[in-house]
């Protein structure tokens, strides 16, 4: 008597996950008429354990299920698996006010803190006394985060000198 053809009855499924600086399990379990086997992100060769990853980004995954006692063994499929960026908290922002001749800078800290100070409006002002401009801040996120939202809205203004 001959095998019969092994199939993926339940091929694996993204399990869609955010980053969280840990590594995490990317697939949810397939299934077949055999053991099945997985290939990418933390599984250099094919392996039973299911995949894993830490970074945000996207991950190509390779399963079959293997030759039993009564099936052959599956063809093999692919799938991408996903950890999405994290969100991150906007910075705090503040202005400032000078005088003439001097340049008024804001400034933003806190918040979520990855990736660099992004200005909606810059963050410095020059020019003659009654100059003002209004801008926000931003964190620009990074390759596990995601920008984040903007900041209060502070004032830059010149005043007239002595």
């Amino acid at each position: 008597m001959n095998k019969a053809s092994g199939s993926v009855s339940t091929a694996p499924a993204n399990r869609g996950v955010t980053y969280n600086g840990s590594n995490q399990t990317l697939v949810t379990a397939g299934s077949g008429t055999g053991t099945m086997y997985y290939y990418g992100a933390s599984n250099s060769s094919y392996s039973t354990s299911l995949p894993y990853a830490s970074g945000a980004g996207s991950y190509t995954i390779y399963y079959y299920c293997a030759e039993s006692t009564n099936y052959t063994q599956s063809s093999t499929g692919s799938m991408t698996a996903t950890i999405g960026k994290a969100s991150q908290s906007a910075p705090t922002a503040s202005g400032s006010s000078v005088t003439y001749g001097n340049t008024a800078t804001a400034s933003a800290s806190g918040g979520g803190g990855q990736g660099s100070i992004e200005w909606s409006n810059g963050n410095t002002l020059t020019g003659n006394a009654g100059g003002s401009k209004t801008t926000k801040a931003r964190w620009s996120g990074s390759s596990n985060y995601n920008a984040s939202g903007w900041s209060n809205e502070v004032t830059l203004s010149i005043t007239k000198a002595n």
